[in-house]
């Protein structure tokens, strides 16, 4: 916990240097990366998984119960017979540096992005590192959405093999492309509630995904979620932003050194606040029936870090006083709200209880 937000504060002295500033994003995100690295006997799921590890070998691990991807990872680690700590530390490493090349190219505002990344991607990665390789193949692959499908595919249902909540990155294609799409998804929205029983009833066709659906409708049950939740307001504001900055529309890359940077233009900003409004819609209409919908949250949680890198450039760029004063206003709630939450709720905060384990 103290070591996890000393690496945090760490990539925040970033934003505030005004000389080498990338240089320092980059050696800060180093020392992150080695610290989330070694990270150990952090979340519920960490001493189950290692049981889980420690208890089989060779095919064992294609019971079924993970995907392939992952029991495929486990098997090779096993043979060599190597520790748990040490295959959950080289998942982190392919995490962070995946992420460091996608940002890299994304934002000129790499400390920022890395700040922000730290609580809504790297954070709740703590608690699902099958899910986390799912995510941050998808952050990589966006570069890809809008001119290069076949790679988009691939990196996704390289994904899929990590962690089952990767159909959603698939979906996502087809909702960003095609306006129908949106429509519909808007349209049905409202009425999950009525259609909700017959899709569980159908599910029962497909034993293996109406077993995860089962326990999470079981365990998670009904969560209320207030139209003044933290997080709700969040994305609600940023649906906001994306919607202005796109009005504003700027379709030119820059050249920055050997490199060619992709700004915050239209089309990107696009992508992203489609993320967003995925969010808005899963929180006002499924989560409450379907509470473990938080799942498919950390996928649309990357649209509210890049459509903030988006705010924070364009204030940066006009209005650099209000820039940093909105930054600070946004640490100290972020902040707050990571330090404030009960023993129960966050993976850094408890011990070690198997009623979550391995979902």
């Amino acid at each position: 916990m103290v070591f996890y937000l000393l690496s945090v504060v760490i990539l925040l002295c970033t934003i505030a240097c005004k000389k080498n500033k990338r240089k320092l994003a980059w050696l800060s995100f180093a020392c992150f990366t080695i610290i989330y690295v070694f990270l150990r006997n952090i979340g519920t799921d960490w001493i189950e998984y290692s049981k889980y590890y420690n208890k089989h070998n060779g095919l064992d691990f294609f019971d079924g119960f993970f995907e392939p991807g992952f029991s495929a990872i486990l098997a090779l680690f096993k043979f060599f017979e190597i520790p748990y700590s040490v295959v959950a530390g080289v998942i982190a490493l392919f995490v962070c540096c995946i992420y460091f090349r996608a940002t890299n190219k994304y934002t000129e505002c790499f400390g920022f992005v890395a700040f922000l990344a730290s609580f809504y991607i790297f954070y709740p990665g703590l608690e699902s590192i099958r899910q986390l390789v799912t995510v941050v193949l998808f952050y990589y692959s966006l570069q890809y959405i809008d001119n290069d499908w076949k790679k988009y595919f691939l990196l996704n249902m390289m994904g899929v093999l990590f962690h089952r909540t990767g159909v959603f990155t698939l979906f996502f294609y087809f909702f960003h492309r095609y306006e129908f799409i949106k429509i519909g998804y808007f349209a049905m929205l409202p009425f999950y509630s009525i259609f909700e029983p017959y899709i569980y009833k159908a599910l029962e066709w497909f034993p293996s995904i109406y077993q995860k659906y089962y326990w999470y409708r079981m365990v998670y049950g009904d969560r209320k979620v207030s139209v003044f939740s933290f997080k709700l307001l969040e994305y609600i504001f940023l649906a906001c932003v994306a919607i202005f900055i796109r009005k504003n529309r700027s379709t030119h890359v820059k050249a920055v050194g050997n490199l060619q940077k992709e700004n915050l233009t239209r089309e990107n900003v696009t992508k992203y606040s489609d993320l967003v409004f995925i969010g808005i819609g899963l929180q006002l209409f499924i989560q409450p029936i379907f509470g473990s919908t938080y799942r498919i949250l950390y996928y649309s949680d990357i649209g509210i870090v890049m459509t903030f890198c988006c705010l924070y450039e364009n204030l940066q760029k006009r209005y650099m006083i209000l820039a940093e004063i909105t930054m600070a206003m946004y640490i100290v709630l972020r902040f707050y709200r990571l330090l404030s939450v009960s023993a129960g709720a966050y993976p850094l905060f408890r011990s070690h209880s198997t009623n979550n384990w391995l979902r």
